[in-house]
């Protein structure tokens, strides 16, 4: 997605289109090295098409006494483990002998034309600023496929694409995906929410010890458990894809789903709420100097089991902490070490952002956008201090492979650390539930809402609004 994201940042940027492209049966018909047998049981056709077919001399009796026949196989079906790795050599090929070559994985260009395209499986996303070379792409295809062209694009990879020429934006949305998801999940209805996480407050100025979080509800039934990994499935495709504002809530379900609790059913609830009240969130995408600019947070101690989680907001601007513009990449993931301090936590935040900016880096210099150092802006001195050398560590063992790869990547010149105040940090919105008012301050950084979409319409309950003061549900 991160590709796809540059490319289409790249369109607006330049004033270029946004193509797609679809290979009809892409994994059907490729030759297979050697041949490969299957069994296929007689009970998928009737008596009259295995006749025709001339298979019934083949027929055997299986140990449970299921007739079937070995079917040999010399070119790849649907289904074949190995089809896509088959299918995506002979794309390459074909490609290659056209003058089209892979730049890195999912991207490719022309050896002259200036064209760049995402493919992913059998289909294409391409920027291109003459039409002469989309035609010349889909004419290569051609010469072994059935390709459905769209030289403007309005659909992409389950996105629906708007170019605003005039504007120079592109917005991306998934209409109806929340829709559908209610649908089958909450066919009668769910209390709305104004956030999609439950936010408890600290409490400040006790003398009473601070005390791990721990979960004594009741274990979810069975059928609780099973529904929750659905939807922490639906959810996270719409959160990747394009509501991020509602990614620190489907990955922290996402760590709890294997031992879930009545708790963690109530949080679901609270998603599942918080989009029904939300469902036409969009992205806007901005023209821009395709400068790659890192936001990097971490939540020391905020999971259970002593867990810390790592947030990152990835974008292009300008270098400047504030410009806006739809993320290409967001991070919010647990830390997979228990991390012994809240630097060691926020250096190992930065430590993930940094490796996830790497690709993103070359990404953007493969298509014409040599980076110079990417800013990592980060709230956490001690984490500066340990990345720019100018800290000496003492009890960092534990934190030498991040504190060493991060420190090199800095003296590099690839990345620099810079320091932002933790309230203008906007990774801090994919580490840990908000409240209400500030969830709903940083929200139109990230997405927007159709004008004049109203949730009204989906069977679901009214709540009253929560003022900025209300933080629990």
């Amino acid at each position: 997605m991160s590709v796809v994201n540059i490319l289409l940042h790249a369109t607006a940027s330049e004033d270029a289109h946004f193509g797609t492209l679809d290979v009809t049966d892409f994994y059907l018909g490729n030759d297979m090295p050697s041949p490969e047998f299957i069994i296929i049981h007689t009970s998928l056709f009737t008596p009259a098409v295995l006749t025709r077919l001339g298979v019934d001399p083949f027929i055997q009796l299986d140990k449970h006494g299921k007739p079937f026949f070995y079917a040999r196989c010399d070119k790849t079906i649907p289904g074949f483990k190995q089809a896509g790795f088959h299918a995506n050599q002979q794309v390459t090929s074909l490609l290659l002998a056209h003058g089209y070559y892979q730049l890195q994985p999912s991207l490719f260009t022309h050896t002259i034309d200036p064209i760049y395209f995402a493919l992913c499986v059998d289909d294409y996303g391409i920027k291109y600023s003459d039409i002469a070379h989309f035609h010349r792409l889909v004419n290569a295809l051609s010469t072994k496929y059935h390709v459905k062209a769209h030289p403007i694009a309005d659909t992409f990879l389950g996105l629906t694409i708007v170019h605003d020429r005039i504007a120079r934006t592109i917005t991306t949305s998934m209409p109806n995906y929340v829709a559908n998801m209610l649908k089958r999940y909450r066919p009668d209805g769910v209390k709305l929410a104004s956030s999609p996480s439950i936010y408890v407050p600290p409490i400040y100025g006790s003398t009473d010890p601070q005390l791990p979080t721990i979960d004594h509800s009741a274990p979810a039934s069975p059928a609780a458990a099973a529904e929750l990994q659905k939807v922490i499935g639906s959810a996270l495709c719409c959160a990747r894809a394009n509501d991020v504002t509602i990614l620190q809530a489907v990955t922290t379900l996402s760590s709890l789903q294997s031992k879930p609790t009545a708790s963690v059913i109530a949080s679901q609830e609270r998603l599942l709420g918080y989009l029904a009240k939300n469902p036409s969130h969009h992205r806007v995408i901005r023209a821009s100097k395709m400068l790659l600019t890192i936001h990097s947070d971490a939540s020391y101690l905020s999971l259970p089991d002593s867990g810390s989680k790592a947030g990152g907001c990835h974008t292009l601007g300008d270098h400047s902490p504030h410009f806006i513009n739809a993320p290409i990449e967001c991070l919010s993931s647990r830390i997979p070490v228990k991390v012994g301090s809240a630097a060691e936590a926020e250096l190992a935040g930065t430590y993930a952002n940094a490796q996830l900016g790497v690709p993103e880096r070359d990404t953007l210099k493969n298509i014409g956008y040599p980076q110079p150092p990417t800013p990592i802006f980060c709230d956490n001195e001690c984490t500066i201090g340990l990345t720019t050398q100018t800290v000496t560590p003492k009890k960092s063992k534990s934190m030498d492979q991040r504190f060493n790869w991060i420190r090199e990547r800095v003296s590099l010149l690839e990345f620099t650390i810079p320091y932002i105040p933790s309230l203008q940090n906007w990774a801090d919105f994919f580490t840990k539930p908000l409240p209400i008012w500030h969830h709903l301050e940083m929200v139109p950084i990230f997405v927007t809402s159709t004008p004049n979409s109203s949730p009204s319409s989906s069977p679901i309950q009214s709540s009253p609004e929560t003022s900025r003061g209300d933080f629990l549900p």
